[in-house]
């Protein structure tokens, strides 16, 4: 009995591994990452939002949009991608330029979420998630109350230095195109309206937001677009 007992405790850990398939892993996903690259020669931050779609066959395609340094720039992506029965995987994307990123990490088992960081040289911890894409991209699709989150880095026009971006609070969206948010206490009023590909554009004050409705609606991953201002964040249903 006792032999028993010890190959059934040896055993266990195997059973409790992540199991993941192919297809459960292709569609529509959005994506946001952060983090801060040297491509360019020097350290600066960065942060993007995008949606790419895989084919189930090893083959994605997209759009990205990026956000390096307070400048923001958009374009179509392809790429290829793979996934490890162990739910680790590995992904490209070239852009229209020609130039190749590559990232890798680990799947939940049914496909629904990705954590994952970006695996190219002169990149400092640039990590992100990758997320189901909701299936229904209209405005009403957006709605209730959220907690939300917002951080980076402000780079002023001036030269005075970098500034730091940290906003966190509470926001009531209605369904219609409005929201009512709170941030870092302050209440303030913005519009947000919804692309067809569940793209979303919010502005409120002198800020714009854009980011992808994942999850069936109940959270946004997001960047922030205004010129010099690099940051990222999510919106989490309660």
């Amino acid at each position: 009995m006792r032999g028993i007992c010890t190959l059934l405790l040896a055993a266990a850990p195997a059973f409790a591994a992540d199991l993941c398939a192919s297809k459960d892993f292709l569609g529509a996903y959005g994506f946001m990452l952060a983090g801060q690259t040297g491509i360019s020669g020097r350290t600066q931050p960065t942060a993007s939002i995008g949606r790419i779609v895989l084919d189930g066959s090893g083959n994605l395609s997209g759009y990205s949009s990026v956000n390096f340094n307070g400048y923001f720039l958009g374009n179509p992506v392809t790429g290829k991608y793979e996934i490890g029965s162990d739910c680790e995987v590995t992904w490209s994307l070239q852009d229209d330029s020609g130039a190749f990123q590559h990232f890798a990490g680990h799947a939940k088992p049914d496909g629904s979420a990705v954590e994952f960081h970006q695996s190219d040289p002169d990149t400092k911890g640039v990590t992100g998630r990758l997320e189901k894409i909701s299936s229904d991209c209209s405005a009403a699709a957006f709605q209730g109350r959220f907690q939300w989150t917002l951080s980076g880095v402000m780079t002023p026009f001036s030269g005075n230095g970098a500034q730091a971006i940290g906003v966190s609070g509470s926001a009531d969206v209605d369904g219609d195109g409005n929201l009512a948010l709170t941030e870092n206490g302050r209440q303030t009023a913005g519009t947000y309206q919804i692309d067809d590909d569940c793209f979303v554009d919010i502005a409120y004050d002198d800020k714009k937001l854009r980011g992808v409705l994942v999850r069936n609606g109940k959270a946004l991953m997001m960047i922030e677009t205004d010129p010099k201002a690099t940051g990222a964040g999510r919106f989490t249903a309660e």
